[in-house]
């Protein structure tokens, strides 16, 4: 499969394919977790120091390590993300963050920034990414980026991370500061990413933590691909890891994971369109809600335990039969 992922790659950097199916198992049953994982564009980007066999090995080993079956291969160029705009809807929280502020933040969210801050909302100034870029021009995407890459930031809650920054005389609290960047990265003509369709019994919270390590490599679990990815940059030919670099996406739950598979595996060119009574955790939510709520598939805020979160942050990290519980509980 190495080969296959490889060559794929290597013809979107020279070539003006869109989509190119890779690999297909259509025998493998699906294990009780099944995750959308992907290659970005920061390992499949035309580059001479990027070691692509020796990536493509290490990825392709830790997914066998922990007994993930891979169901199919499929890449998506950067042209066909970009007149589709792919990656801004599948960064949707990210992006509505990056963008709105403190207006897009959860009231768990909100809860959290008051208690790091030690101070009320109301003596805070809390900007996203984007509205740095609109309130202080002399800052760009990638000078903002390096700006949050030399400091530490604390994760919110799903799709907000926070970092406490000095800009003049203003103390102000970004959001997701990385993010700006982050989306120009994925539409550069000859980049692609490679979606890996994956299943396997291991839990959710053990893939996250474990598999793919957490979001900022620095901070992930060793043995982790994306620690795996940062400590061996130097022979992997890859210039940076790090937040915004991190190689790898991997589906934060199993209602994610099916909006994921839903977004970037159903063919647009053509307008051919998933039905998503096809892919696992989607049956398995037709089976016992009798129906695929609108809510999921928008990230509904919905009311749990007394607190309002969305859809996807209440599931984050759970296995899918206990996330068809909890769906079922809130009877949308």
């Amino acid at each position: 499969m190495k080969n296959a992922i490889k060559d794929a790659i290597r013809s979107a950097q020279h070539s003006t394919c869109r989509t190119l199916p890779i690999y297909r198992d259509e025998v493998t049953s699906y294990g009780k977790n099944n995750w959308l994982c992907f290659i970005k564009p920061e390992i499949t980007r035309p580059s001479e120091s990027i070691n692509l066999d020796a990536i493509l090995e290490l990825i392709l080993d830790r997914i066998g390590a922990f007994g993930l079956t891979i169901h199919s291969a499929t890449l998506l160029s950067a042209d066909y993300l970009k007149d589709h705009r792919l990656i801004k809807q599948h960064y949707g929280v990210l992006d509505e963050v990056a963008t709105r502020g403190l207006a897009a933040l959860s009231e768990v969210a909100v809860e959290r920034l008051e208690a790091l801050s030690g101070q009320p909302l109301a003596n805070l100034k809390v900007l996203g990414g984007f509205e740095i870029l609109e309130s202080y021009p002399f800052f760009n995407a990638h000078s903002l980026d390096c700006l949050w890459q030399n400091q530490e930031n604390i994760k919110l809650g799903g799709g907000a991370y926070v970092e406490k920054l000095r800009i003049d005389l203003e103390t102000i609290y970004v959001l997701n500061g990385f993010h700006p960047k982050q989306l120009e990265h994925f539409t550069v003509s000859g980049r692609s990413i490679v979606l890996l369709d994956l299943s396997g019994d291991l839990s959710w919270a053990e893939s996250r933590r474990h598999f793919i390590g957490a979001t900022n490599p620095l901070k992930a679990e060793a043995g982790s691909l994306r620690r795996l990815l940062l400590e061996q940059k130097v022979s992997l030919g890859l210039p940076e890891v790090s937040q915004s670099f991190n190689g790898v996406h991997l589906s934060a739950g199993p209602v994610e994971a099916l909006v994921e598979r839903l977004r970037f595996e159903s063919d647009y060119d053509s307008g051919r369109l998933i039905d998503p009574a096809s892919l696992p955790f989607g049956r398995q939510v037709f089976e016992t809600l009798g129906h695929l709520p609108e809510a999921l598939l928008n990230n509904q805020v919905v009311t749990w335990e007394g607190h309002h979160t969305s859809i996807f942050d209440l599931t984050e990290e759970m296995d899918s039969t206990k996330a068809i519980e909890v769906l079922s509980a809130l009877r949308l």
